[in-house]
């Protein structure tokens, strides 16, 4: 006789440039395996749970890898020199942010430099049941995509990139 339980975790793996998701997620199964648990992708059968104490059940989706356009490139530089303009201040810079973006394929495929332009306020609940957004927020993304057409007129030619956001705003 056997008892047998349940844990269910998942597991919201955030990468930079250098790291790949399909080999952070084989690292991630060879742990569990050298912990000492019998790792497979679905559910075990009867003589399995027998055979094993320590079975996990471990399921893996392919992952989004990330994207990073350097901020002290031309684009860079020209990015934040109009922001500058078009607010009034100068706008933080970090070297990469968290999240999954869905277009990060794309980006990578084309090699097309992208900033993320956050525009929560600090209190929005991000993916919570109550998240929220600042109207005055939403009036600065019209100012910030508006930019982006300054940008091509004054030569740095991102046609490409203005074609794919405005296809997504």
């Amino acid at each position: 006789m056997y008892f047998s339980f349940n844990v269910i975790d998942n597991l919201d793996i955030r990468l930079v440039p250098e790291t790949d998701s399909v080999e952070q997620v084989a690292k991630i199964k060879k742990h569990i395996e050298e912990q000492g648990y019998y790792v497979i992708d679905r559910d075990p059968t009867n003589e399995e749970r027998h055979k094993y104490s320590n079975i996990v059940k471990f399921k893996s989706a392919n992952g989004v890898n990330s994207f990073r356009t350097d901020p002290d490139s031309d684009f860079g530089k020209k990015v934040r020199e109009d922001i500058a303009n078009g607010f009034g201040y100068d706008p933080v810079v970090i070297r990469i942010m968290g999240g999954t973006v869905p277009i990060v394929p794309l980006i990578n495929r084309l090699d097309l430099p992208t900033v993320i332009v956050p525009m929560v306020n600090i209190d929005n609940n991000q993916h919570s049941p109550n998240e929220n957004i600042r109207i005055g927020n939403i009036g600065k993304v019209f100012i910030f995509h508006y930019l982006f057409y300054v940008l091509t007129i004054n030569g740095l030619k991102q046609n490409n990139y203005l074609q794919l956001t405005n296809a997504f705003i």
